[in-house]
C-alpha cells in the first residue's frame, strides 16, 4: 500500500513537473495561468465580501472583536519572543566580552 502511494505520488510529480515545464514554454498559457489565478483570487475576495455584507452589525463586531482578541494575542506572544531572544543575545555578548577579556590577559 505504502509502495503503491509512492509510486502514484512519483508519477504525479513528474506529470507536474512536465505540466510546468509545458506551460513555461508558452507564454500565453502563462498568461492565461496568471489570469486563472487573479479570477480564482478574485472570486474569493468577493465571497468574503459578500459574506461581510450579510453579516448583522453585531455580528461583525465580535467578528471584528475576535480577530482583535486574536491579533493581541500573536502580538503578545511575539513580543515575548523578541524579550527572550534580547535577553539570550545580552547573555551571549557578555560570554563574548568575558572571553575577550580573558585572552587579552
Amino acid at each position: 500500500d505504502l509502495q503503491e502511494q509512492q509510486e502514484t505520488l512519483d508519477r504525479l510529480s513528474v506529470k507536474v513537473q512536465s505540466l510546468e515545464e509545458e506551460v513555461g514554454n508558452s507564454e500565453l498559457k502563462q498568461e492565461a495561468f496568471r489570469l486563472h489565478q487573479q479570477l480564482s483570487e478574485a472570486l474569493q475576495r468577493q465571497e468574503e465580501w459578500q459574506s461581510k455584507a450579510q453579516e448583522s452589525p453585531q455580528e461583525e463586531r465580535e467578528r471584528l472583536l475576535h480577530q482583535v482578541k486574536a491579533d493581541n494575542q500573536e502580538i503578545a506572544s511575539i513580543e515575548k519572543r523578541t524579550s527572550e531572544l534580547q535577553s539570550r543575545l545580552s547573555a551571549v555578548r557578555e560570554q563574548l566580552q568575558g572571553a575577550e577579556e580573558d585572552l587579552e590577559e
